[in-house]
């Protein structure tokens, strides 16, 4: 998508300790500028870690940062407005309360990422801003609710990662601030050895790459790194985020458990808001380095605000992305061995009835919802993968739950209904899922009814794997609606048609209108 003018974006990170806004201006060349950025410490997650639920006081809280983070946006007249959240409302199960207050009042369209979709975005945010190196590395973000951990390689990632190993949520789970926050040395083991635990399927798909150097987002590990430098009279002047050892961060585990929050409180280098979190933090950075053997951490100022940067400069640039997020579905589809060649073809003819549905003023175009449709045309048999029986809920389970990356939770949530419907309710599993889809609120199910209406359509019509449709479209008269279809010369879609008939009842339903005996026309 290309632009004249140098676009401005407001990007907001919204963690479980904090929300970050970054405001910046696109260049015609060189990186884009920052214009301004903001912090707000809103503790989002506090309380919500066992329960699940957040509080109405860290909603109150976080609201307030939002509305700053708008007007701030609309000072800077930003055109482009994008905001995700992470960890603390992935679990919450009270989160659509909040989204709608938020989305009603602000007018702020807040998107709860997936895991694997923050890991994405922080390596984005690091790798555009540290120097290229053959060695594969390791990038590590701890955050409050979970920590991402991205092998680097020279010019992708390797592997990447989320675990729900935050700050917050570990100092939760070993009541880390009884006992006026004092931690003992085996407390402290015990923290590294949950840690260790956790990290063991991560450890070994990576032991391979002899990782040697970690590069730490701001935060959590910047602490670290400045608590150490001045306790030990480092020059940090010669550069703004010091390194250290990876072994050093047991022994200063240790110091700052032995402390109490008080006296946390007036250690140099470590921000009043990771007083309560920084033991468990650094046991958390401790453990990993530990397990994957990597020697040093440098800190770097880059990660997942960063990261939304980068998105939003792809967002207008020309060209094509390192990694679209089709890419991201067909590799889906390609480990679950799926029939690309059907895929395609009934991607392509989903977004021909889309078009004429369109056309018809049936539905309001919406560029990112044909997308969506498209792609889960694309992979929606690859629960044949697991078993060919009821392989709809199949497809539906792997959507929901594979790694996808560029995608937001309600558009995965969207892909993955749409793969559900290819094949209507007619199994008791699909009617269970489509039953729990009725009484959501975070997606229109009527509307999204009607897409996967256009899909099953798209199915029906492809169901020989002829590759026989050349155009679709859509004429309405008198409450009747003729579909008016063409097709590639000496190709018959005698059993389609019949096919087709199991849409009508629908149609009816969702338009008001009958369909009639379709019309066929040969292509010139």
């Amino acid at each position: 998508m290309a632009h004249s003018s140098r676009p401005v974006g407001a990007l907001v990170d919204l963690g479980t300790n904090s929300a970050r806004l970054v405001i910046a201006r696109l260049e015609e060349d060189g990186p884009p500028v920052i214009l301004k950025q903001e912090k707000y410490p809103v503790s989002l997650g506090d309380g919500s870690f066992d329960s699940h639920i957040l509080t109405q006081e860290a909603m109150d809280r976080t609201y307030l940062a939002l509305q700053s983070a708008v007007e701030t946006a609309g000072f800077f007249e930003a055109e482009y407005v994008r905001a995700v959240a992470t960890s603390a409302l992935r679990q919450a199960d009270n989160r659509e309360e909040f989204i709608k207050r938020v989305r009603q009042n602000l007018g702020l369209d807040l998107k709860v990422i997936p895991g694997p979709e923050e890991a994405r975005l922080v390596y984005l945010g690091v790798a555009h801003n540290i120097t290229p190196s053959e060695a594969p590395c390791l990038i590590l973000d701890i955050g409050g609710g979970s920590a991402e951990l991205i092998v680097k390689g020279p010019t992708t990632f390797l592997e990447l990662d989320s675990l729900p190993l935050g700050g917050a949520r570990v100092a939760d789970r070993f009541d880390l601030n009884d006992n006026n926050g004092l931690v003992s040395r085996g407390l402290y083991r015990d923290i590294c050895r949950y840690i260790s635990n956790r990290i063991r399927l991560f450890k070994a798909k990576v032991s391979k790459y002899n990782l040697k150097v970690c590069y730490g987002c701001a935060g959590t590990l910047e602490n670290l790194a400045r608590i150490q430098a001045k306790r030990l009279g480092r020059d940090e002047k010669m550069e703004k985020f010091p390194h250290m050892a990876a072994k050093e961060l047991g022994d200063l585990g240790l110091w700052l458990g032995s402390m109490t929050i008080e006296e946390r409180k007036k250690v140099k280098g470590l921000d009043k808001e990771k007083v309560p979190i920084i033991v468990a933090g650094c046991a958390i950075a401790d453990a990993i380095l530990y397990e994957l053997d990597v020697q040093t951490l440098e800190v770097v100022d880059y990660g997942l605000k960063h990261g939304l940067i980068y998105d939003f400069a792809d967002h207008y640039r020309t060209g094509t992305e390192p990694l679209t997020r089709e890419d991201s579905v067909r590799q889906l589809g390609r480990r679950c061995l799926f029939d690309e060649e059907h895929g395609e073809a009934v991607a392509n003819l989903a977004s021909l009835v889309y078009d004429a549905l369109v056309k018809a003023d049936l539905l309001t175009f919406n560029k990112v919802e044909r997308e969506l449709l498209r792609l889960a045309a694309l992979v929606h048999d690859i629960g044949k993968f697991l078993s060919y029986e009821n392989h709809q809920a199949h497809s539906w389970y792997l959507l929901k739950n594979a790694t996808i990356l560029g995608f937001d939770e309600d558009e995965l949530d969207l892909m993955a209904f749409l793969a559900l419907s290819h094949r209507g309710a007619g199994k008791k599993k699909s009617a269970e899922i489509f039953a729990l889809y009725q009484q959501s609120e975070r997606l229109d199910y009527r509307h999204c009814q009607v897409l996967g209406l256009a899909l099953e359509m798209a199915e029906l019509l492809e169901s020989r794997r002829q590759g026989a449709i050349e155009g679709f479209d859509i004429k309405i008269e008198d409450q009747k609606a003729e579909l008016i279809i063409t097709i590639r010369a000496g190709a018959k879609l005698k059993e389609e048609l019949v096919h087709l008939t199991k849409i009508n009842k629908k149609f009816q339903i969702f338009f008001d209108l009958t369909l009639i005996e379709p019309k066929i026309v040969m292509a010139e």
